[in-house]
């Protein structure tokens, strides 16, 4: 057998070779499968389903009420706002356990403007994936007790 007649085995011979590996592979990929993992991002809690009346002023707009008044004098601007719901984009400055039922406390900033957000308990575990930095967009029915900046929102969702 000639020079071309071994080369042409040989290649053939790691043909064979690596379609064998080949098969082999396929018939125990799943060996090499990294194990499969549950999601460990927390589920959105369900919005309330409760009718909302929004306010038409901005967290801005009503900080602004706070400068230069004390906090009994601007209640008073700001009294028609009191109980309606408020929507704001801001940058996540702090987010604590508020009590013992697991309730959380978010400070956000939007500029001058900063609000409180007091959210239940549902909402603890979805606001863990949320990093001091972080810009999200939360709504929450504004408190008849203020003292400036920041608003202090209650009912608190993640919009």
């Amino acid at each position: 057998m000639g020079t071309l007649g071994r080369s042409a085995i040989r290649v053939a011979g790691g043909a064979l070779i690596a379609a064998a590996a080949i098969g082999w592979v396929i018939d125990h990929h799943r060996s090499f499968e990294p194990p499969r993992h549950t999601s460990t991002t927390p589920e959105r809690p369900l919005r309330s389903g409760e009718p909302k009346q929004y306010t038409d002023r901005t967290a801005r707009e009503l900080a602004t009420l706070f400068v230069g008044r004390t906090p009994l004098q601007a209640a008073k601007l700001i009294e028609g706002d009191v109980g309606k719901w408020l929507k704001m984009f801001g940058e996540v400055k702090m987010i604590w356990r508020s009590n013992s039922q697991g309730d959380v406390a978010v400070i956000l900033h939007d500029g001058p403007a900063s609000v409180q957000c007091a959210f239940n308990s549902q909402w603890s575990e979805y606001l863990t994936k949320t990093n001091q930095g972080d810009w999200i967009s939360v709504e929450g029915q504004i408190l008849d007790t203020q003292i400036g900046t920041p608003l202090y929102l209650t009912k608190c969702e993640v919009d």
